[in-house]
């Protein structure tokens, strides 16, 4: 699996908790609209599933 290290802000609206998926990610998941992904939040980073 592909490694992406970015530095951006990710997190938009506190109030639910919308997150951003950035670009290089969705590509390199193949990612399409619709799709859902699971996130784990891990030391400074998080990691797809």
């Amino acid at each position: 699996m592909a490694k992406i290290i970015f530095k951006r802000q990710v997190i938009f609206n506190k109030g639910s908790l919308q997150m951003n998926i950035p670009k290089e990610i969705v590509e390199a998941l193949g990612l399409e609209k619709g799709d859902t992904i699971g996130i784990t939040l891990e030391d400074e980073g998080f990691y797809c599933r």
